[in-house]
């Protein structure tokens, strides 16, 4: 099994590393979104990797208790509740994603929030856990 140390780590690394080029480089960055966002298939294939760390960390810590694991807890359900979403309804994620793509300073900002999360969660597996 898997423990949340190397899940919080694995996540975050996988976060920073798919969220960076968006930062520095936000034109190419939604370009390349745009070109995943067209292929329906890709789009469901893509929902398996979060599917699978959702299970992974749900199958760790499933409740919600007053500690640091709840936050592994939260992302493991979003995750799952996301991924799902991505399996079910690849049209509607595409509709809107497309909207937000439109807007640059939106990508990179939203880029930005995402290194935080990642480095926040890199942060949280080797130091808290």
């Amino acid at each position: 099994m898997l423990s949340l140390k190397f899940l919080a780590v694995l996540l975050g690394t996988f976060i920073v590393a798919t969220r960076l080029p968006g930062v520095f480089y936000p034109k190419p960055f939604i370009k390349v979104c745009k070109g995943y966002l067209k292929d329906e298939k890709f789009l469901r294939a893509a929902a398996l990797m979060p599917l699978g760390f959702a299970v992974a960390i749900l199958m760790q810590k499933y409740d919600f208790t007053q500690d640091w694991e709840t936050v592994m807890s939260v992302f493991g359900w979003l995750m799952l509740l996301a991924s799902l979403y991505m399996l079910w309804e690849p049209k509607v994620l595409e509709k809107r994603a497309l909207k937000v793509l439109k807007n640059r300073e939106a990508v990179q900002g939203l880029c930005v929030v995402g290194v935080a999360i990642g480095i926040a969660l890199i942060y949280l597996g080797l130091v808290v856990y």
